[in-house]
């Protein structure tokens, strides 16, 4: 039950107990629950001893809770290719809330390259009618906000009615360059 796992989890982490990553390595490889799974992740993370080929294993996990959850802990390594190329993957996952996590991962890249607007773009096209998720990939538009308003001025969204969600869409990227107050972006 998840008072025994969260209080498990606190005292192995509290302790620092690095002989424990071992245990728990060999732990997620059994047939767990999700909820154990993303402990375990967590866990090793908090204790240094996750490595990226786990934590690659984990955003290709069948449940979504746990890729979900190795996406947030993968933000932290958004700079090893290896960990971003599966970052893009994920977003094209068939479950929303993965695809939600990793426009809010992809968010913290330093740059946005073409690979990462492409991926950004991709989750926009099938939720551009979603506020929440246009406030996630905005989230990267500091630096390139005219890029996005370029890319969807002429957009026709398949989903969104009316083009509300495109123009709000719109509006929140304009929002940003205004906010920039660099002439040449006004």
């Amino acid at each position: 039950n998840s008072w025994w796992r969260l209080n498990a989890q606190r005292l192995l982490v509290d302790r620092k107990d690095a002989e424990a990553a071992t245990l728990i390595k060999a732990y997620l490889q059994t047939n767990l629950s999700p909820e154990g799974k993303i402990h375990g992740l967590w866990t090793l993370e908090a204790l240094g001893g996750l490595d990226d080929e786990l934590l690659i294993g984990a955003m290709q996990d069948a449940e979504a809770m746990v890729r979900k959850q190795a996406l947030l802990i993968a933000e932290k390594r958004i700079e090893n290719k290896a960990v971003l190329q599966h970052i893009l993957q994920a977003a094209s996952d068939t479950d929303p809330h993965v695809q939600f996590q990793a426009a809010l991962t992809l968010s913290q890249a330093r740059t946005i390259s073409p690979e990462v607007f492409q991926a950004l773009s991709g989750i926009i096209n099938t939720h551009i009618e979603d506020p929440w998720f246009q406030t996630a990939i905005l989230l990267s538009a500091s630096e390139n906000s005219n890029q996005w308003f370029a890319a969807y001025k002429d957009f026709k969204p398949a989903t969104d009615s009316g083009n509300l969600g495109k123009k709000e869409f719109l509006k929140k990227a304009s929002s940003i360059a205004g906010a920039r107050s660099k002439t040449e972006e006004i």
